[in-house]
């Protein structure tokens, strides 16, 4: 099986020097249509339905320090004709290592995700924190990159918000429960005019819930689906929510390994792209939501 070296996406930054105020106001109407564009997208995307698809799941009698029912499946989604070079066999996440010249490798013989169980101060809650990160092979002609989720966890040990890592539009993008959302409604009221969602902050763009997730009997890993023509999160769900796959032709089962192992090698310390950290602080995402848990 070929290596290829690994980075992350690469946001580009644009810089304004000097704007007329009648080209700023046009600026920031463009902006806020794309922002509203790319919400509908995220949001749309949620109910495609792969008629084909590779399931990934963790290796069940595997002791890699964390319950397996708690990691992720993962959909990739296989080519509609069987018979053409399927481009889910480069999505199946690797094993990372580095050559001698200390580049990152990653090796898809050999699945694996990646994990950090940690306890996280949100306002003045310390809340269960699960971060999932996983490195793909890309095209000859394209930059490796890694995914992941970011699950918090409420009171009650139950999945409540997952952050998605890297998102092509720029925009943080976050699934929460239905409680998560009742809660909110409950709390604050309910969505306003601005708002699709009560757990929404008016006014702010900066985070996208792309949706709400139901909540089994038992606390378990969410469903993630990643489509063939791009590295997104498409839709994240409950094991206990119906399937949006017509097919699974292929199952791969991947170690759970943590993410310390990693340590010196993702995030690079170096300054270089893969040294960026997509989910920010542990409460990122939250303060720039209506959650109750960042009261204080």
């Amino acid at each position: 099986m070929r290596r290829v070296p690994v980075t992350t996406v690469v946001r580009k930054a644009l810089v304004l020097a000097t704007v007329l105020a009648g080209g700023l106001v046009a600026a920031c109407a463009e902006a806020t249509l794309d922002a509203v564009d790319a919400t509908a997208t995220i949001r749309e995307r949620r109910s495609r339905r792969f008629e084909r698809a590779a399931l990934v799941k963790p290796r069940m009698e595997a002791d890699a320090g964390l319950d397996p029912y708690l990691a992720p499946l993962l959909y990739l989604e296989r080519n509609d004709d069987a018979g053409a070079v399927d481009q889910s066999d480069r999505d199946v996440p690797g094993t990372v290592s580095a050559d001698r010249a200390g580049r990152l490798m990653v090796d898809v013989s050999q699945p694996a995700v990646y994990f950090a169980d940690t306890l996280a101060e949100i306002g003045e809650r310390p809340l269960r924190q699960i971060t999932f990160v996983w490195f793909r092979q890309a095209d000859d002609d394209a930059d490796s990159q890694a995914q992941g989720l970011r699950v918090t966890f409420d009171e009650v040990q139950q999945p409540a918000l997952i952050e998605v890592f890297a998102d092509a539009s720029g925009a943080r993008v976050v699934f929460v429960s239905e409680r998560l959302e009742a809660q909110a409604a409950e709390v604050y009221g309910a969505a306003g005019p601005e708002q699709s969602y009560a757990v929404e902050r008016p006014g702010e763009g900066t985070v996208v819930v792309a949706g709400t997730f139901g909540v089994g009997p038992i606390a378990s890993g969410p469903i993630a689906y990643l489509p063939r023509d791009g590295v997104e999160v498409s839709q994240v769900h409950c094991r206990c929510e119906p399937s949006q796959v017509g097919d699974i032709d292929v199952t791969i089962d991947y170690e759970l390994l943590p993410l310390g192992v990693l340590n010196g090698l993702w995030p690079r310390s170096d300054g270089s792209p893969s040294a960026r950290d997509g989910w920010g602080p542990p409460d990122a995402a939250m303060t720039r939501l209506r959650v109750l848990w960042t009261e204080r």
